[in-house]
């Protein structure tokens, strides 16, 4: 880590100053930071939708309990960039199948629903840390963060839920008056089209919020 490359003003920040850096950090490096998580995630989203036309809700559960996994793209990209590593989509890409390879079973599985998951990634991908080295590094990154990280998962939940509410909302108030919908009858319906774009548009919100949450959970960590 060589520290006269990095590309922000090295110094002491607070939890909450760490998570607005990486909201910088973010939307300066969008792009690639939306295709790496974005590619992969829509190429599963395509394919088990295509397997699965009558139950369109396995696509998006699938994308969403793959998240662990597809964070690390963004991830992988920021730690780079950070030291002025001029890194691109393409290059990030190739490096995907080593990436999700790391402690991949321990993080779809008990660690799948740690709200302090976008905290501790960089432990897996970054530093490689695993048993006791880990949990030792653990305790000491928790003793002031954790709770910031908490609220890291819990803001980008509600965010990414606003999203989808919002959409489904303007859609429903374009409708014209005269046009009379049962709306709840439309969303249970598995085949119906307003099912489909529901699912839709609630995986393009997920991939919309993505790219921010495993940033900030990264800038979080190096400001520990």
């Amino acid at each position: 880590m060589d520290l006269s490359k990095i590309c922000i003003n090295a110094r002491t920040r607070s939890p909450w100053e760490a998570i607005d850096l990486g909201i910088v950090l973010a939307r300066a490096w969008w792009l690639p930071l939306f295709l790496i998580w974005f590619v992969p995630a829509f190429i599963i989203f395509f394919s088990v939708s295509a397997m699965f036309p009558d139950y369109n809700w396995v696509a998006y559960l699938l994308v969403w309990w793959l998240k662990p996994l597809l964070d690390r793209g963004p991830l992988y990209i920021a730690s780079r960039r950070l030291f002025n590593e001029p890194i691109g989509f393409w290059a990030a890409f190739t490096r995907l199948p080593s990436l999700y390879r790391h402690d991949v079973l321990a993080w779809l599985t008990f660690r799948r629903f740690s709200l302090t998951r976008s905290f501790d990634m960089p432990l897996t991908l970054l530093e490689q840390l695993r048993g006791k080295a880990r949990g030792s590094r653990l305790s000491v990154l928790h003793r002031q963060y954790g709770g910031v990280a908490y609220w890291l998962s819990i803001i980008c939940l509600h965010i990414e839920m606003f999203l989808i509410i919002g959409v489904v909302s303007f859609i429903v108030l374009m409708v014209p008056e005269n046009i009379e919908l049962d709306y709840w009858q439309l969303m249970l319906t598995k085949q119906d089209a307003a099912s489909w774009l529901y699912n839709v548009f609630a995986f393009l919100m997920m991939c919309l919020v993505a790219p921010f949450y495993p940033v900030c959970g990264f800038c979080l960590y190096i400001s520990s």
